[in-house]
């Protein structure tokens, strides 16, 4: 459901839009605040939509902070260069293992690792992020030779150019 006008804060009265989402795959209802007037440029379904792709994104963020242990991080020397490097390569790092956890070879170690929800979450009855399966397929002894050609196909497809959002064939 959208309200379309909705006024917040006893003293300010700002207004916004309010859509709520209730789906019954998921636990609790959305709450979703939008510009009031936006109707036409953001439709309901759309702004759904791009939460949705917003909360797949802060599994995905939740879960590079968990694997890497970025939290607390203390330096003894001059940070910004080194903290600069650092999240540079966290970053190229972390694009790599979900752009694996979503290419073919996700297949496999979903098939082999993941443990389906019985009940939808969001949409789908998935635990495991494309981070957590690029991490799997990297660390697993047993997915060593997969992991081997399916980073090497995905380096040589960046160093061609390939955008790499074509390159994520399942979804996240």
């Amino acid at each position: 459901m959208r309200y379309p006008q909705v006024l917040c804060h006893a003293t300010h009265r700002d207004p916004f839009a309010l859509i709520i989402c209730r789906d019954p795959a998921f636990q609790e209802p959305w709450y979703l605040l939008v510009p009031p007037g936006s109707h036409r440029p953001l439709p309901t379904a759309s702004v759904v939509a791009l939460y949705r792709q917003r909360m797949h994104i802060e599994l995905t963020f939740r879960d590079w902070k968990t694997h890497l242990g970025i939290r607390g991080l203390r330096l003894e020397v001059d940070i910004a260069p080194r903290l600069e490097r650092l999240l540079l390569a966290l970053t190229v790092a972390y694009t790599l293992a979900v752009l694996l956890g979503a290419g073919p070879a996700a297949r496999w170690v979903r098939a082999d690792c993941e443990v389906l929800r019985t009940t939808p979450r969001h949409g789908t009855r998935r635990r495991l992020s494309a981070l957590t399966v690029g991490i799997l397929l990297l660390s697993l002894t047993r997915f060593a030779a997969l992991a081997t050609r399916s980073l090497t196909r995905l380096l040589t497809a960046l160093a061609r150019g390939t955008p790499a959002a074509t390159l994520a064939v399942c979804p996240p």
